[in-house]
């Protein structure tokens, strides 16, 4: 009820990893676990580099971020069926639906994390080490993170510290670009 209040009255918002796949199966997309190239389900762990895709530059929202957005990613299902009111904006080769545009209903998702600091993905590393390198063998190439394949996870501690400022600067060009999509649809409503 609050989502349909939402599309609506058109009041604009970001949805993030979960509420991005759960708004695509809500407007008729399917959602399926991340599997490796032996059929084992696998997660999207670490830094992930998402390229814009062919609907980027017709989205409101999208249009205004950079052609390739770095981010830390965490999760182990991914977008399979795009609905037929979105249009993909962002992906890479482990989803082909990293982030939808829903632009009618002035809704945009994201799969990976904008909001998270490259400090708290390091900390889940660390506390969950053992349980993500494990994941990071059995991964191969549908990991995140490429060049961690072997399981070393001081190696992807070390290219996510490497990493905070282009992190830094896709959080702080997701949120400038919402603000904007906030601040447009408060005039217009005006």
């Amino acid at each position: 009820v609050v989502l349909d209040e939402r599309e609506q009255r058109r009041i604009p918002a970001l949805f993030v990893c979960f509420t991005h796949q759960l708004e695509a199966q809500r407007n008729g997309g399917d959602v399926k676990w991340i599997e490796s190239p032996d059929g084992k389900n696998v997660r999207e762990f670490g830094i992930s580099t998402v390229q814009a895709a062919q609907g980027k530059n017709s989205s409101t929202f999208f249009s205004q971020l950079p052609d390739e957005l770095v981010m830390p990613a965490s999760h182990s299902q991914h977008v399979v069926q795009i609905p037929s009111t979105g249009m993909v904006t962002y992906s890479n080769d482990v989803s082909r639906a990293q982030a939808i545009a829903y632009d009618n209903s002035n809704l945009w998702t994201i799969q990976n994390h904008p909001e998270v600091l490259a400090s708290t993905l390091t900390s889940i590393l660390m506390l969950r080490h053992e349980t993500i390198g494990e994941e990071m063998n059995q991964a191969g190439e549908k990991l995140a993170d490429r060049h961690f394949r072997a399981g070393s996870v001081e190696a992807l501690r070390d290219r996510i510290v490497g990493s905070v400022d282009v992190i830094k600067e896709t959080r702080e060009s997701v949120f400038r670009a919402f603000q904007a999509q906030v601040v447009d649809c408060l005039r217009r409503s005006k």
